[in-house]
């Protein structure tokens, strides 16, 4: 635990604090540049663009002295993360059959989940230093995937490069399907995206185009403002608070565990019963979750005895509760309408 006596780089409570948050704010600016980035650059050169700052990302923190290093490579790693939140999820969105596209949009989540219960677990055995140098690996093989598959037909059809699209469909699809009829579709969304004009703004005014927008603004705003973050940056601490009977430590692998298969849940189910049904079911049950673990704070700052010797189970539960549910809807459903 990097906020603890027993690391070599001690720091404040408003030090960790903006080392915890600082990563969702450069994200966020990140997130706007990649949007036009993919667009000019494509899918593919974007997510090979952001490979050599990921890597010097994990390098900064796991060698950092200071605060000043520590706070700088977790920028980089947040500006990282928001470039491809953008481009990974349009990619899938735009080389996947329609009929498979719900699994595999909910595929991103999914292995964010996978990266979440990596360092959950591993961090049990070895010091966060290490820990970022652990996750070096992954970036570098990111990069590598870059250059096995292809460009996004819609892209270089967005560039006039049709013989490049249909070749790169056949590449998705296999030499068995017939890839005319789908790209003659494709071709007529991207004319039809292109009819407005180049301009961003311009493309706004058009009304397919602004209820689209709000949708996904809309979910990506449940998703990010309804406290996950808080809770996945901060699940060894809350766990230490809370004194729920399991030391903190099994009860964050729990918690990335929890993720991780609800997550897995959600994309078999994302199609079956659809996004409505799960965001709405999710939307209760996470707030009836929260209400839970808010009731046991508050009665161990006015009864502490009484909460920690009835109610010592009820963050762990009320956490678990809140994470499956929102691993089933509100982690994958955003990052699939959005691409």
């Amino acid at each position: 635990d990097i906020s603890n006596s027993t690391s070599n780089l001690i720091l404040t409570p408003m030090q960790y604090s903006w080392v915890s948050s600082i990563p969702n704010l450069a994200a966020a600016l990140s997130s706007v540049i990649a949007g036009a980035a993919i667009n000019t650059l494509g899918r593919r050169t974007s997510m090979r663009i952001i490979v050599l700052p990921f890597v010097l990302g994990w390098l900064l923190v796991g060698l950092a002295d200071s605060f000043s290093l520590l706070l700088v490579g977790r920028i980089f790693l947040g500006l990282c993360l928001g470039g491809v939140s953008v481009a990974a999820p349009t990619l899938i969105g735009e080389i996947t059959s329609p009929h498979i596209r719900g699994i595999c949009g909910a595929t991103f989540q999914l292995m964010a989940t996978i990266g979440v219960l990596y360092v959950y677990s591993i961090g049990v055995l070895i010091s966060w230093r290490w820990l970022a140098l652990a996750c070096l690996p992954i970036p570098i093989l990111f990069g590598i995937g870059t250059f096995i598959f292809r460009k996004s037909p819609t892209f270089l059809l967005g560039k006039h490069r049709d013989q490049e699209a249909l070749e790169a469909l056949r590449w998705y699809r296999g030499s068995m399907y017939d890839c005319d009829k789908e790209l003659e579709s494709i071709k007529t969304n991207v004319k039809l995206n292109q009819s407005a004009g180049p301009s961003g703004l311009q493309k706004l005014k058009q009304p397919w185009n602004q209820r689209a927008l709000v949708v996904s603004l809309g979910l990506m705003a449940g998703q990010q403002l309804c406290g996950v973050n808080a809770i996945l940056f901060n699940a060894n601490s809350i766990f230490e608070e809370a004194d729920s009977g399991l030391s903190e430590d099994l009860s964050t692998i729990l918690l990335g565990l929890t993720q991780f298969l609800g997550t897995l849940a959600g994309t078999v189910l994302v199609d079956r019963l659809g996004r409505r049904i799960l965001l709405m079911s999710a939307s209760c049950f996470m707030g009836v979750a929260l209400a839970g673990v808010g009731t046991y704070f508050y009665l161990k700052e006015k009864d502490p005895e009484y909460a920690e010797t009835s109610l010592s189970w009820l963050p762990l539960t009320g956490l678990l509760l809140f994470m499956v549910t929102f691993s089933v809807a509100y982690g994958p459903i955003p990052w699939l309408m959005m691409g």
